[in-house]
């Protein structure tokens, strides 16, 4: 009986370890990530609104696989906040490879109309998403991973 509860605890034990290297593994791979944006393109939806795709890709040059449950992202152009939302979808992103994470913003003309005057003003055409990568660990349990990405408009 000694050894079955020895054996049970060892096992435990095992499996807490065999978690916490996971964990660190993981938050390791998204760290070393880097978050840019590919592509920006805009389509008029009324004369009143724009729909803005954003070609957001995620690099990994790292050695493991890189795992994303859920983006949360600020999108502003030359300082001016444009929109924030959150994109909830599992990602993985191989070893030395990249993946696309697709995001569509629904923009009224007005915001978007100010934030290109104050470009045009300001002199500086950059798009800028402020975000936060979340990690799963097990089960309810993420780390939260944080990141920046710019994208000139000046091309």
């Amino acid at each position: 009986m000694e050894s079955l509860v020895a054996a049970s605890v060892v096992l435990v034990l095992a499996l807490i370890a065999g978690l916490v290297f996971r964990a660190t593994r993981r938050r390791e791979a998204v760290r070393q990530c880097t978050f840019h944006l590919r592509e920006v393109g805009v389509r008029p939806t009324s004369l009143t609104s724009a729909s803005v795709r954003l070609g957001f890709a995620v690099r990994n040059p790292g050695p493991g696989t890189a795992a994303i449950d859920r983006i949360a992202y600020a999108v502003s152009l030359s300082e001016r906040p444009l929109a924030k939302g959150d994109v909830t979808q599992h990602t993985l992103v191989a070893a030395g490879s990249e993946s696309e994470v697709p995001v569509t913003l629904e923009l009224d003309a007005v915001t978007v109309g100010a934030a290109l005057i104050g470009a045009l003003l300001s002199g500086d055409g950059r798009l800028t998403i402020v975000g936060i990568a979340q990690v799963p660990v097990l089960g309810p349990w993420t780390l939260s991973i944080p990141f920046t990405a710019d994208y000139s408009l000046r091309k």
